[in-house]
């Protein structure tokens, strides 16, 4: 929540002694999702608008774990692959799932494709990866291997060729639509590969696991290198439009837990609580030379993965033709798939453990919460028939999304807080299309949480254009609600900042410090220096006026304040206390919002500090005693000062720039009286000059010198 302040001659509101008008205000993501939404999307950029409307399709009596992959064929008909009992499921008209292909030896269905004519491919794993074909009321299996346990990724090229992507060998197989004339395409140094694309130019692009890299193939010439080293744990989705951009997800475990493929087997299945990978799962990864041989086939190396400077994020990049990578999105949770709208140049992020569906405008890279499920994980995407269909896990749904918004949705603020009883003003609404689209209401209260009760009834507020008024009841804290409605026309209502206008009955300031501090002594500084002293001070005000102090003194003894500074507008005064007699002095700071308020009506705030020490007068030597003997001289001071402690007791023979600390008597220096003692001993016979030098704590110093003969 931002405050703001404006200085009115004038109230706007009605409290007495108020002349500032005071404006908080919600316009950021973090502010607005602070509140409760219903059918409401709050984008990255802070806009709220009503969400698409959505329909959740639950499977009855059934017992699927995921939804791993949605497909849709050339008549629109949807299907679903799933876990648990490894069924294939088709959308009927009424929204309901109907089980078109099961197998008992079978648990999971991990990928589907369509093919020319409308068949479907389905591809299962477990304790054996296997190739089905699907054609009506039909299935058979067509192909299968020794080396692959997981079928995770199915695409077929223009051509009808068909790419599957395996573990836990990580090859990539070649075949047709009904399983012949299959060949290892690539045969590549880590345990899985999990997603693929493929551009128009007959580029295959393969995301694979633990090794968190993306392999691009030459189809042309079986070539392959490694196009992008994201530096996560997996690449769990590719995404590409129709000039070979692609968009890659990771779903590495720091941000949550790992991605839902590489847990899915017959006797794990996926949990809705964070975990890590194993210990092979978190190990791989590959650096072993690519041989642009067909099949390529390279060794498998496994070793700990660097740490990277991101690793609590998973990212979606984007990398071009040319091979250079952008970032577009980054937060802490695990992407399991993304889908690509290319007319409205979005793309669509799948996500976990918070099943969350988010949306990316691509022309900015603003993202949103588009949807927020029931289950743990949005697993797959789809988009057809002008809707987004997503695939969840924990519990297993398919939630259809509509690209209509909702018939209706509303937020419900965060409050304000004006920080003390308040009246409140006008609320000013920034966006477009609000006329007719949205109503607000408002309530107030003095208690933080309106849901326990003490608040004021909900009331309609006015709109006319952007400004909304009301009557509502003096409170610290003010509450509203946006209706938002569907208008059916092209005109969408948005909303990006929501401004309230308060006033508050002037009160006190508050000093919340007074600090005095004196310049730490050292030897190349005046003593003009040392007698500056800084004054310095805090102090606020709920109203936010301006403040302004008057700084006054008084010596211990006296009953006046003497004024030293008035109308300071900055938190500090250096006061020269060489032009104060010497003396314990208390220092009072009184803080006034005079300026922001009419004459009597103006408070004030006061703190005195603790007494400090004021000595502008030297100290003296009230005895000096010198006895010679021989070679030798004894000396003796005795040193007094009238208030302050002294110092220290300094001497220089014959003139000498050079002076040398004498020894207390009684070993500490700490009273204002103070004996010294030290023997001088001149390299010759003869006449000598000794001069003394005493100095006490506030720095005053006196100089005496004296004559001897030895």
């Amino acid at each position: 929540m931002k405050t703001y302040s404006l200085l009115l001659m004038l109230s706007l509101c009605s409290t007495a002694g108020a002349v500032n008008t005071l404006f908080s205000e919600h316009s950021t993501e973090k502010e607005f999702k602070e509140g409760v939404a219903e059918n409401i999307l709050i984008n990255s950029q802070g806009i709220l608008s009503l969400a698409p409307e959505t329909h959740i399709v639950t499977i009855e009596q059934e017992n699927p774990w995921v939804i791993n992959d949605l497909v849709a064929d050339s008549q629109g008909n949807l299907y679903a692959a799933s876990s648990g009992e490894g069924k294939i499921y088709q959308l009927k008209d009424d929204n309901t799932l109907e089980s078109i292909f099961c197998q008992d030896d079978i648990s999971h269905v991990f990928a589907l494709a369509v093919t020319s004519n409308d068949a479907l491919l389905a591809g299962t794993g477990g304790n054996k990866g296997e190739l089905y074909l699907i054609e009506k009321d039909k299935f058979s299996k067509i192909w299968t291997s020794d080396k692959v346990s997981y079928i995770w990724d199915i695409i077929i090229s223009a051509t009808g060729r068909v790419y599957l992507a395996t573990g836990p060998e990580g090859i990539i197989y070649a075949t047709d639509s009904e399983g012949k004339a299959t060949q290892e395409l690539f045969d590549s140094p880590v345990s899985n590969i999990l997603s693929l694309a493929l551009s128009k130019d007959g580029m295959l692009y393969a995301g694979t696991d633990s090794a968190g890299l993306v392999y691009k193939i030459d189809l042309a010439t079986n070539a392959v290198t490694v196009a992008y080293d994201t530096g996560k744990e997996e690449v769990s989705s590719l995404a590409i439009d129709q000039t070979g951009n692609i968009y890659i997800a990771t779903a590495g475990s720091a941000a949550a837990r790992p991605g839902a493929k590489l847990i899915l087997s017959e006797n794990n299945p996926p949990q809705s609580t964070p975990e890590t990978g194993s210990d092979e799962q978190n190990s791989m990864t590959a650096d072993a030379k690519i041989e642009n041989t067909s099949p390529a086939t390279t060794a498998r190396i496994r070793k700990p993965q660097p740490s990277q400077p991101d690793d609590n994020n998973n990212m979606v990049v984007k990398l071009v033709p040319e091979g250079f990578v952008e970032k577009i999105f980054s937060g802490p949770v695990v992407i399991h798939d993304l889908a690509l709208d290319e007319s409205a140049n979005k793309l669509y992020i799948a996500t976990g453990i918070e099943g969350k569906l988010l949306t990316l405008d691509l022309s900015d890279n603003s993202s949103a919460e588009l949807y927020d499920s029931q289950s743990s994980q949005i697993s797959s995407l789809l988009l057809a028939n002008n809707r987004i269909y997503a695939g969840c896990a924990n519990a297993a749904a398919l939630t259809i999304i509509e690209n209509t918004p909702a018939n209706e949705g509303y937020f419900i603020s965060e409050p304000f807080d004006a920080g003390g009883p308040s009246a409140w003003g006008k609320l000013y609404l920034e966006g477009d299309n609000i006329a007719d689209n949205i109503s607000i209401f408002l309530r107030s209260g003095n208690t933080a949480d309106p849901e326990n009760g003490g608040w004021s009834q909900w009331q309609k507020g006015k709109l006319e254009g952007k400004c909304i008024s009301s009557n509502i009841p003096t409170g610290r804290f003010l509450q509203y609600k946006l209706e938002l409605k569907n208008s059916n026309t092209d005109q969408v209502c948005k909303i990006s900042e929501v401004k309230a206008s308060y006033s508050i009955a002037n009160q006190k300031p508050v000093i919340t410090d007074l600090d005095i501090e004196r310049p730490e002594p050292k030897p190349e500084m005046p003593i003009s220096e040392l007698k500056k002293i800084a004054i310095r001070w805090q102090a606020v005000d709920i109203n936010q006026d301006k403040l302004t102090a008057d700084l006054l003194i008084k010596s211990r003894g006296s009953e006046n304040w003497i004024k030293i500074a008035k109308e300071l507008t900055v938190n500090q005064y250096i006061w020269d206390t060489a032009l104060a007699p010497d003396g314990l002095y208390a220092i009072k700071i009184i803080v006034s919002d005079q300026l922001d308020n009419p004459a009597g009506s103006e408070m004030t705030a006061q703190k005195i500090s603790q007494n400090i020490l004021v000595d502008n007068t030297a100290p003296e030597i009230s005895e000096l005693t010198l006895t010679a003997n021989d070679s030798k001289c004894h000396v003796l001071v005795n040193a007094v000062d009238a208030i302050s402690v002294i110092a220290k007791v300094e001497y220089s023979l014959d003139s000498s720039p050079v002076f040398r600390s004498a020894l207390c008597t009684d070993g500490l220096s700490d009273s204002n009286q103070e004996q010294y003692e030290f023997t001088l001993e001149p390299e010759e016979s003869g006449s000598h000059i000794v001069t003394i030098k005493i100095t006490d704590i506030a720095g005053n110093s006196k100089m005496l010198t004296k004559e001897f003969r030895n």
